[in-house]
């Protein structure tokens, strides 16, 4: 054996249990323990010497995996935490509890450290209760990037927003009248999630650099209005929609995936809601769906009128359509063998029944067989395979959620 084999062999055998981790610089372990809640980071420090400390540099504090523990176990936790560590600002603070009215003074002093020029990503879910006002201070962050206000807190207008490097938002359950300011003041926004329960006239604009935008309304009967104008926008997830909330919608011509779920509407709602529609005739991907808390489920063809010309994007464009919770009406037919006869680019249509109706399978075989009978736009002949690939019949066990 060669004396550098030797030695390498020796080498080898010296480092057989050696704590390697610990080797490693300060900065990469802070970055390991970055992505851990802060109390498995707080417990490292038992396991040497080396590690007594690191836990003190981290300036990611991530509090949000004690729902289940008192406040007063997690008060000391945050204020041990809070005085503990080194003095690095802190780069992210998420704290998802519930939490009562008596603990607003507490949280309202843990995010007023948290708020700092260095600032990247704040979550804060407080559940019902608390009425947290969130200080003026966090809506000039320079350097925030995410931000998630969720339950309990209420959003005063503050006098200046100003968040140049904002680029996700998610605003639920807040006061809807100081939005408009929050979004003025985002020029670089790119997703923006929003629930809200308008109790005014209310008027929404949605920054031009969004590309995500998911939207839940519950209504109270009062006029709202939502400005869509986002050249960028890639993808809008709307769930719930009446007659009293509308939409302008313009310049969506990059749109891919739409999501659209409605409940049960009057015929001002649909009129709202076929402009809509109209709007994102040129997306990629659309999805209807009909929205119940209970169980979403997919939106009924109530009536089918055959349009007077043949949609361009029928023609051109449309290459794949799932039709669930199928029920053999006349005009869901109709509706079927229209798709079929004049969509010429169609490569495939799903058709789901619902086991649940318990229809029968002689029911089922008719059906199936007058879908595969309706002659192709495509021009894949009746009977072929390509045939049964383009048109694929299916049972489902349960509706689908959308």
């Amino acid at each position: 054996m060669d004396k550098p084999t030797s030695m390498r062999q020796k080498a080898e055998e010296n480092d057989v249990g050696r704590d390697r981790i610990s080797d490693l610089p300060d900065a990469v372990l802070c970055h390991v323990l970055s992505f851990l809640p802060i109390k498995i980071c707080v417990t490292t420090s038992i396991l040497s010497r080396r590690w007594r400390h690191i836990w003190k540099d981290i300036q990611v504090l991530d509090f949000c995996d004690h729902y289940c523990e008192g406040f007063e176990h997690l008060a000391v936790l945050v204020n041990r935490v809070l005085a503990m560590r080194k003095g690095y600002d802190i780069r992210v603070f998420r704290l998802c509890r519930y939490f009562s009215n008596t603990d607003s003074d507490s949280v309202a002093k843990w995010v007023q450290t948290a708020i700092g020029p260095n600032l990247e990503e704040l979550q804060l879910e407080l559940h019902y209760g608390l009425g947290f006002v969130v200080p003026h201070t966090l809506f000039t962050c320079s350097r925030l990037v995410s931000l998630t206000l969720s339950y309990g807190i209420r959003i005063e207008k503050p006098p200046a927003v100003c968040l140049p490097s904002l680029k996700v938002l998610s605003v639920e359950d807040v006061d809807v009248d100081v939005i408009e300011t929050l979004l003025s003041g985002c020029p670089a926004l790119e997703t923006l999630t929003l629930t809200i329960y308008p109790e005014c006239l209310t008027k929404v604009r949605v920054p031009s650099s969004l590309k995500r935008l998911l939207l839940q309304v519950f209504s109270t009967g009062c006029e709202s209005y939502l400005d869509i104008d986002a050249p960028g926008l890639e993808y809008l997830n709307i769930f719930y929609m009446d007659s009293s909330f509308h939409f302008k919608v313009t310049n969506l011509q990059h749109m891919m995936h739409a999501n659209l779920n409605t409940e049960a509407m009057d015929k001002a709602s649909v009129n709202s809601f076929h402009k809509l529609i109209r709007a994102l005739s040129g997306t990629k991907s659309l999805k209807l769906g009909s929205l119940s808390t209970e169980n979403p489920k997919p939106l009924r063809l109530q009536s089918w009128a055959q349009p007077t010309t043949v949609p361009n994007c029928l023609r051109s464009h449309l290459t794949s359509v799932q039709f669930e919770g199928y029920q053999g009406l006349e005009d869901e037919l109709e509706f079927a063998d229209y798709v079929l006869r004049y969509g010429f680019v169609l490569k495939a249509m799903n058709i789901y029944t619902d086991r649940l109706l318990d229809f029968g399978e002689k029911w089922h075989n008719i059906h199936r067989k007058s879908l595969y009978d309706i002659p192709r736009g495509s021009g894949v002949k009746k009977g072929s395979k390509n045939s049964e690939e383009l048109l694929t019949w299916r049972i489902m066990d349960h509706w689908m959620k959308v």
